[in-house]
């Protein structure tokens, strides 16, 4: 296998990142980075039309959202994952985000 100038190896491997607990539980995400690189938190909204997009169907006109789920990074038997942390009502979002303000 060949190296890149920065070292790293010029062969791309795609891990799948499964999600484990809460609304996007058992979803796999194929992931084209070094697991180091993952965020260590990531926010997903929620929405029926995100499910119909995971499942591969269309996306529908005027979906409306939810909730939001916050998912943080971890690593089980050698494999790296999303936990569900905790989901949030767009109205509790909004207010959060007014805390942080301009």
């Amino acid at each position: 296998m060949g190296q890149t100038r920065d070292g790293m190896d010029d062969h791309v491997r795609v891990l799948e990142i499964e999600f484990i607990g809460g609304p996007y539980d058992g979803h796999k995400k194929p992931c084209f980075t070094r697991p180091v690189h993952l965020p260590a938190d990531v926010v997903w909204f929620v929405c029926e039309d995100a499910f119909r997009l995971l499942d591969g169907k269309d996306q529908r006109p005027g979906g409306t959202i939810t909730s939001v789920a916050l998912y943080k990074r971890e690593i089980w038997s050698d494999a790296w994952r999303y936990r569900f942390a905790r989901s949030m009502s767009v109205k509790e979002l909004t207010q959060s985000m007014r805390e942080f303000g301009p």
